[in-house]
């Protein structure tokens, strides 16, 4: 009997321990802590010139202070070590008005991809959009509206589609494969069916998300689809948890700030 009571007793302490640690890491460090999230994709219409040609996929970066400029450069040159062969950011680079312009510019261009860097505005960018865009343009980022790219790469190509917010276009029919870039991931809705992979930001993967449960944070345009990955009419969407969440939100729960490596994969045929 008493040899039940201390091991309950251990269990308890243990359980305990566990909880501190993860509440103190939640509230510490979960708002500005990153990682890297590495994937591999594959699609039977992907060329096969393209295996192992890597996207960084980067998202809300939410950027209010300087000490957000200082940790994203941080966060650029880590991106810099790595191998990648793209770059494409799927909205929300300021949080509200735009700060040290200069600054975040030279930043930006620090991202040297050997076949370019491609961008669509968020909802936050939207307040300001010519401004952003020229940030973004003159760190070296195409802003796409509503219009495609044709991505050439060791004599192969498919089609990049750039999809601005609340836009009711369907995607241009391609013989080939397509990529669509677009903030919102609850546009998987109208795009499933005619895009074969789409990146989407927006949620920061629900703030506080639990497995078997979900997302205990839904915002608008981010209702259906939230957190992860999801496969629907053939169609893959890939949501990013973002760089940083909103400042109104002061913790993250299994929802780690996050910069998604995407590298492609040949399909045996």
């Amino acid at each position: 009997m008493k040899k039940k009571k201390i091991i309950r007793t251990g269990i308890l302490a243990i359980i305990v321990f566990a909880l501190v640690l993860f509440g103190g890491y939640t509230c510490l460090f979960s708002r500005t802590h990153y990682s890297f999230t590495r994937m591999t994709y594959s699609n039977g219409l992907l060329p096969d010139g393209f295996k192992n040609f890597k996207i960084v996929n980067l998202s809300d970066i939410h950027i209010t202070t300087s000490k957000d400029i200082d940790r994203f450069e941080q966060i650029v040159d880590e991106i810099e070590d790595q191998s990648y062969d793209m770059v494409v950011f799927t909205g929300d680079l300021y949080e509200s008005k735009s700060i040290e312009d200069a600054r975040v510019q030279k930043i930006l261009k620090k991202l040297q991809p050997g076949y370019g860097k491609f961008a669509v505005l968020g909802d936050e960018d939207h307040a300001h959009a010519e401004e952003v865009t020229n940030i973004l343009n003159e760190g070296g980022f195409e802003v796409l509206n509503n219009s495609a790219r044709t991505i050439h790469y060791r004599n192969s190509s498919f089609t990049l589609y750039g999809q601005s917010i609340n836009s009711q276009e369907e995607i241009p029919a391609s013989d080939g494969f397509v990529l669509t870039l677009s903030h919102y991931p609850d546009s998987f809705s109208q795009n499933k069916g005619h895009t074969h992979l789409q990146l989407s930001g927006h949620s920061n993967g629900g703030t506080i998300w639990f497995p078997g449960i979900g997302p205990l944070v839904k915002c608008n345009n981010a209702t259906t689809y939230n957190h992860g990955s999801y496969t629907e009419s053939g169609s893959e969407l890939i949501v990013s948890n973002g760089v940083a969440p909103r400042h109104n939100y002061h913790f993250k729960v299994l929802c780690e700030n996050e910069i998604i490596i995407i590298t492609f994969e040949a399909v045996t045929k």
